[in-house]
């Protein structure tokens, strides 16, 4: 999405953010890139998802750590 936005295409975040400190920088991330945002939600009192993905250089294997809490 961001590359998209970054080569002049319109693009847009349909979803929805937690009302916490990780939510405020994904949702102003995206809105300095250009993304749209006005269809996305902040929900009250909700964490955001986070998630950090490992991938091994010799085999691919991918491990995704993932706080689950959901916006």
């Amino acid at each position: 999405m961001l590359g998209l936005s970054r080569l002049g295409m319109k693009t847009a975040y349909i979803g929805r953010f937690g009302d916490d400190g990780a939510g405020e920088i994904g949702l102003n991330s995206l809105a300095a890139e250009g993304v749209d945002i006005a269809s996305s939600e902040v929900v009250p009192g909700a964490l955001t998802q986070i998630a950090f993905i490992v991938i091994d250089e010799k085999s691919g294997e991918r491990t995704v750590i993932w706080r689950r809490e959901t916006a």
